[in-house]
C-alpha cells in the first residue's frame, strides 16, 4: 500500500511540477514524422550500448524486479531494475539500467553510462547526462548533454545553462539563456527539428540539424539578490522549518501526525482546499473592507491569511519528511531534524530553476502547505471501535471476494486449455 502511495505521489510531485510546466515554455507543434532509416539507426545504436552497459547474463539474482524508490542525501543507482524508478535526494548518480521509466528530483543529478528503456523526467539544480533513454524531459539550473550521450525519441529541457552535444533521433523542444552546440567533431546529431530559445542564436554546421531549425530570440534573466541575501533565505526558511516542527511536536503532537500524506487523495484534497481557502479568504476580506461594519473582521481575516501564508511552506515540508520517514527508518528526533532541514533546503532551491519553472514549483508547494494546515485544523470523525472492526471486516471480504474471483477465472482459463488439448 506505501508503495502504490508513494508512487502516485512521485508522479503528482513530479510530473505535475516538471512536465507540465513544459506547456507553459513550448509552443504546440506537430513533430515530424522520422524516417524507418533514422529510427533503425537510431535503435542500433541503442542496442549496441545496451550490450555495451550489460555485465554477463542478466540472471536472477542481479536483477531488482518492479519499480525502485530511492530517499537519501547521497545516492548512488547502479543496479538494473525491471520496473520504474522514482529517486529524491541531493547528490545522484545513475550508472544502471531501468527498463521502465525513471522519475528524478534532487540537487545534481549525473547520468553515467546509463540505460533507461522508456522516459526520463528530470528535476534538479544540474544535470550531467552520458547515457541513454526513449525521451527525455528536464528542468534544471544547468544541463550538459555529452557527445558519447543520445536520446531515441524527444528532448524537452528548460535550463539556464546548457551544453548540447548528443545524437536525438526526433525532434528538440529546449528553452535557455545560453546554449553551446559543441565544435568541430563533437556536435550533436539532431534528425528531427530543433526548436531553440536562447539569448543568441548560433550558427550550427551543415547536416546537425535533418529537419527546420527555429530560434526565438529570448531575454536574459538577472538576478537582482545579492548571494548573502540568499544565503540568508536558506537559513532562515530552515530555521523556520525546524522551529515550527520542534513547536509543533512539543505542545500539539497530534496535529503533527495529521499531517502525514497517507494517499494521494490527500495531496489533492490539500491542493483544492488550499486553493479555495486563499481565493475565498481574499474575496471575503475584500468584501468585508468595502463596509463599514465589517472592517474590523476584515483585518483580522487578513491577518490569519497571512499567518498560515508564513507557515505553509514549513508545513510543506514537514509533510514531505513525515513521508520520507517509513522509508529512511527515521527513529531519532535528530536524525528527523536534519532530514526536515535537507527537504526544506531542496524544495527552496528548486524554487531557483528559471522560466517561471521555479515559481510554479514554489506556488505548488504554498498551496499543498496552505492546504494541509485548514485540513489539520479541521475535526475529524474518531472512529469507534466496532466501526474500525467493521471497516476491516469489510475491506478482508473484499479481498476474499476478488480471490475467489481470481481462481474462479483461473480454473476457467484451464477448463478451455483442456477443452482444447481434447479437440485436437
Amino acid at each position: 500500500m506505501i508503495k502504490k502511495n508513494l508512487k502516485l505521489f512521485a508522479i503528482l510531485l513530479i510530473i505535475i511540477t516538471v512536465i507540465s510546466s513544459f506547456s507553459l515554455c513550448f509552443a504546440d507543434e506537430t513533430n515530424e514524422a522520422t524516417t524507418d532509416e533514422q529510427v533503425a539507426e537510431v535503435n542500433a545504436d541503442n542496442q549496441t550500448a545496451t550490450n555495451e552497459q550489460a555485465t554477463g547474463e542478466e540472471t536472477e539474482e542481479n536483477v531488482y524486479k518492479g519499480d525502485l524508490y530511492l530517499f537519501d542525501s547521497k545516492i548512488d543507482m547502479n543496479q538494473l531494475v525491471d520496473g520504474n524508478v522514482y529517486i529524491f535526494g541531493n547528490d545522484i548518480t545513475i550508472s544502471g539500467q531501468v527498463n521502465g521509466n525513471l522519475f528524478v528530483f534532487g540537487n545534481s543529478i549525473n547520468f553515467n553510462n546509463c540505460y533507461i528503456r522508456y522516459s526520463v523526467y528530470a528535476c534538479a539544480n544540474n544535470v550531467y547526462y552520458n547515457g541513454a533513454c526513449n525521451d527525455l524531459y528536464v528542468a534544471t539550473q544547468n544541463l550538459e548533454m555529452t557527445y558519447d550521450s543520445y536520446v531515441v525519441r524527444d528532448v524537452k529541457a528548460v535550463s539556464n545553462s546548457t551544453v548540447l552535444k548528443a545524437a536525438i533521433g526526433r525532434d528538440v523542444d529546449l528553452k535557455t539563456n545560453s546554449v553551446d552546440f559543441g565544435s568541430e567533431s563533437e556536435v550533436p546529431i539532431i534528425y528531427g527539428n530543433l526548436r531553440y530559445t536562447a539569448n543568441e542564436e548560433k550558427q550550427l554546421a551543415e547536416g546537425i540539424v535533418e529537419g527546420e531549425t527555429i530560434y526565438t530570440a529570448n531575454s536574459p534573466i538577472s538576478s537582482d539578490k545579492p548571494i548573502s541575501n540568499i544565503i540568508v533565505t536558506f537559513l532562515t526558511i530552515v530555521v523556520t522549518a525546524l522551529v515550527v516542527y520542534a513547536l509543533l511536536a512539543k505542545f500539539k503532537p497530534e496535529y503533527v501526525k495529521k499531517l502525514t500524506i497517507t494517499s494521494p487523495i490527500n495531496v489533492l484534497k490539500a491542493l483544492l482546499v488550499g486553493i479555495l481557502t486563499f481565493v475565498l479568504g481574499i474575496i471575503a476580506s475584500t468584501l468585508l473592507l468595502m463596509t463599514s461594519v465589517g472592517s474590523t473582521l476584515a483585518i483580522i481575516l487578513i491577518i490569519m491569511l497571512l499567518l498560515i501564508s508564513f507557515f505553509a511552506t514549513p508545513v510543506a515540508a514537514i509533510c514531505i519528511t513525515n513521508l520520507l520517514k517509513p522509508i529512511l527508518k527515521i527513529e531519532k528526533t535528530i536524525l528527523y531534524y536534519v532530514v526536515l532541514a535537507l527537504v526544506s533546503i531542496v524544495l527552496y532551491g528548486l524554487t531557483f530553476i528559471p522560466f517561471s519553472v521555479g515559481s510554479i514549483i514554489g506556488f505548488v508547494l504554498f498551496i499543498f502547505g496552505y492546504g494541509s494546515i485548514i485540513l489539520g485544523v479541521l475535526p475529524k470523525k474518531e472512529l469507534s471501535e466496532e466501526e474500525i472492526q467493521k471497516k476491516l471486516s469489510d475491506k478482508q471480504a473484499k479481498k476474499a471476494l476478488k480471490a475467489e474471483k481470481k481462481a474462479e477465472k483461473k480454473a476457467e482459463k484451464a477448463k478451455l486449455k483442456e477443452e482444447k488439448k481434447s479437440n485436437k
